[in-house]
């Protein structure tokens, strides 16, 4: 089936959340290399700074429900986009799409020794369960801590506080 028929067999909010994804995924992929991690969470947390729409926030199970739903149309516009969307890419604008629905999530990055090779992994948890991801990822990939993002008073926004004085 050609990616228009597939589009056109989409409800109207799955459009919408394709077509944001659509042009999300390349943003964010040049705001990641031009600002690192960190520094992209904290502009996106001010992105989303105006009240959300809670409205698919009401109870847990319709959270859930919204949140798989906007998950599989950023992983179709992975495959739509003429790069490789990898999985830190997709986390965070499935992340951002969903903090805009009123939907709080938490953005896990993971990894394990393979063959002597690290591998990391990204993915998205909604009430401690993967969004974007088999339930599996928790278990095959070891989650870093998440690192506080409180604004540091001599450094940049989004570091860690800074501890002044003898310990």
């Amino acid at each position: 089936m050609s990616k228009w028929r597939q589009y056109r067999a989409l409800s109207r909010r799955q459009r919408s959340l394709l077509l944001r994804a659509l042009v999300l995924l390349p943003l964010t992929a040049v705001a990641l290399r031009v600002l690192g991690l960190r520094r992209l969470k904290v502009l996106g947390r001010a992105a989303t700074g105006t009240p959300p729409d809670t409205r698919h926030a009401a109870s847990a199970a319709g959270a859930m429900v919204s949140a798989v739903e906007a998950a599989r149309m950023v992983a179709v516009a992975a495959r739509w986009c003429p790069f490789r969307a990898a999985c830190l890419l997709q986390s965070i604008v499935l992340q951002h799409l969903l903090r805009r629905r009123g939907i709080e999530t938490e953005l896990c990055v993971g990894a394990y020794k393979h063959a002597g090779r690290l591998e990391a992994h990204a993915w998205v948890e909604l009430m401690g369960q993967p969004v974007n991801q088999p339930e599996g990822v928790r278990r095959r990939f070891g989650r870093f801590r998440q690192a506080r993002t409180a604004a540091r008073p001599d450094g940049p926004p989004g570091d860690p506080p800074v501890r002044k004085g003898p310990p």
